[in-house]
């Protein structure tokens, strides 16, 4: 009878070194894919192109001096869902075109058409005998969206497109109330001033109406020139020519194809060379992780032979 529970105890000593060396295998296993996970989520975030859009933003007084008009602004636009929106909307375009020049020509008759003005257009050759060329235009915001479509429909390919509609109804709604604030001091200060008799009270109140009245000039600028910036929208132009190749009467472009295996080439290049980067970064990381695992699979082989010889010693008894 003692031999059989020697033999049966072994035979369970076994199976728990077998369960343990599996169940530290699977942690390992587990931790190398959390590590992979890791290094991989942190290379896409690192190549996530975040589109910057320029925003319109006006410099306020302090509101201390003339109570709490902030919160008047706020409350009149939570008063009237019904606004309309007031929204500033900018393009930036980056076309191939066959022409340059008549690209640009066309740009501008487009732009005359709908009441809109050229800011800036510019014709110039590059390095490799191409021309290029620029146009920034201002049109009726109402015409923004048609013009755009017609611009683009000019290109053999539209390299790059970035939109924006930025929304300052809050904005105006505040510099308006502020400059309706503004007003009321200064028609008091004007009452008081009536009223003064002391030289020093005179110059005192027409500091102050003279401080109020170049506030109330610079909002009703910054007012004006959002108003100017709602109703007419940007539209910016890069334009450059593409080399044709005819091939058995068909237009082949070597250039875009030139270009877009370039492109990819260096993008492939950026991404092998982020990985490798992040991966050595992050050898420190693995290191801890292998050696907590390592200590872990140890420290258990350890206990288990400990319970082994126990049950080993209790056998022989």
């Amino acid at each position: 009878m003692p031999k059989t529970k020697k033999t049966s105890t072994l035979k369970f000593d076994r199976k728990l070194i077998i369960l343990g060396s599996i169940a530290g295998i699977l942690v390992l296993i587990f931790a190398v894919i959390q590590i992979l996970n890791l290094v991989t989520t942190n290379n896409r975030s690192a190549n996530t192109v975040f589109s910057s859009k320029a925003f319109l933003s006006a410099p306020m007084m302090d509101s201390s001096s003339f109570g709490n008009i902030e919160e008047v602004s706020l409350d009149l636009v939570a008063e009237a869902p019904s606004l309309i929106r007031q929204k500033i909307d900018t393009a930036s375009l980056v076309l191939l075109v066959d022409n340059v020049s008549d690209s640009i020509n066309n740009i501008k008759n487009v732009t005359l058409g709908v009441d809109g003005y050229i800011t800036n257009s510019n014709i110039y050759e590059n390095g490799d005998d191409l021309i290029q060329g620029n146009i920034t235009i201002r049109i009726p915001s109402e015409n923004f969206e048609s013009i755009l479509n017609q611009i683009k429909s000019l290109a053999v390919k539209v390299e790059n497109e970035s939109t924006s509609s930025d929304d300052v109804t809050e904005q105006i709604i505040d510099i308006e109330t502020r400059i309706e604030n503004l007003e009321i001091l200064e028609e008091q200060y004007r009452k008081i001033l009536k009223t003064a008799t002391k030289t020093e009270d005179v110059l005192k109140i027409t500091r102050e109406i003279n401080n109020v009245r170049q506030q109330i000039e610079s909002f009703e600028g910054q007012l004006k020139y959002i108003n100017e910036a709602v109703s007419m929208s940007t539209i910016s132009v890069n334009l450059k020519a593409i080399a044709d190749v005819q091939v058995f009467g068909l237009t082949w472009k070597p250039l875009i194809i030139l270009k877009q295996a370039l492109r990819n080439m260096v993008a492939g290049i950026l991404d092998y060379v982020e990985t490798i980067i992040y991966l050595i970064f992050y050898i420190p990381v693995i290191a801890v992780w292998l050696t907590t695992i390592g200590v872990v699979i140890l420290g258990g082989y350890k206990l288990v032979l400990f319970i082994l010889s126990k049950f080993k010693k209790r056998s022989k008894k």
